[in-house]
């Protein structure tokens, strides 16, 4: 099979490692409050945060209380762990956090949002809305504590 190389398509190792890396975390490297007005933030995920993210976003909350995280996941990271229910259950309880399964129409969003104009994406959440839906009712348990 014929591949022709493209170029532009790559990025840098330095700029991989700045952007990607995953011990750099935005709430303490590149979060700057820029006043004390109330700042929204709203995250998509792939995974739910862990225990010790979880523990991270409560202790920014605790500094940052002008702040507000809506959190859209796309999958729930190991839920079997008692301390992943535990810690979502908290952070979730907190006043300024809101955590949910996503939606169709948040799997549209990111698609129209974050994908390249003009780049052909066949991708629709309607192909996966039993997984979707099977999600949102295993998060909702979690964060009342049905699971067990």
């Amino acid at each position: 099979m014929y591949r022709r190389r493209m170029r532009g398509m790559h990025i840098s190792k330095r700029a991989l490692r700045k952007h990607f890396d995953p011990q750099q975390y935005f709430l303490e490297e590149i979060f700057e409050p820029r006043c004390y007005n109330i700042c929204d933030m709203t995250w998509y995920l792939s995974y739910s945060p862990c225990w010790k993210c979880c523990d991270v976003i409560r202790d920014f909350l605790e500094e940052q209380t002008n702040v507000n995280i809506y959190i859209h996941v796309a999958r729930l990271y190991y839920v079997n762990h008692p301390n992943n229910c535990r810690a979502l259950r908290e952070l979730n309880s907190l006043e300024n956090v809101t955590i949910e399964a996503m939606e169709a129409e948040d799997y549209d969003y990111c698609r129209d949002t974050f994908i390249q104009r003009g780049v052909h994406c066949d991708f629709s959440p309607m192909r996966f809305q039993s997984e979707i839906q099977r999600n949102r009712v295993k998060l909702e348990d979690i964060l009342q504590d049905l699971h067990l």
